[in-house]
């Protein structure tokens, strides 16, 4: 069995992840700006997906985001396929950044 998160983001809510595994984050309606622990950025339209290594990712968006867990084979750097359980997953809402002055 698969276990997997569906997340539904509104206009302007900013969310943070904490993982303990690599995410595949997979826009299923809408469009999401998605900042990885590495500190690099995706922009998934729907259809499209990342895979994101463990540690804090910061996505803000509007629409469905399905995050279900991935490993490498151990043959290749480059493939990766699904696990079956998301172990542990902390989503903490943030509280958008405010230009200064306002």
């Amino acid at each position: 069995m698969q276990t997997y998160a569906r997340l539904l983001l509104n206009p302007g809510e900013i969310l943070r992840i904490d993982g303990d595994e690599t995410l595949e984050l997979v826009c299923e309606n809408g469009e999401f700006w998605i900042t990885g622990n590495s500190g690099v950025d995706h922009h998934l339209h729907p259809g499209d997906s990342a895979a994101c290594a463990r540690g804090r990712i910061v996505l803000e968006g509007n629409g469905t985001l399905l995050l279900r867990p991935l490993v490498c084979h151990s043959n290749s750097h480059s493939r990766w396929r699904r696990r079956g359980t998301l172990s542990r997953l902390s989503l903490r809402p943030t509280q958008p950044r405010t230009q200064k002055g306002n």
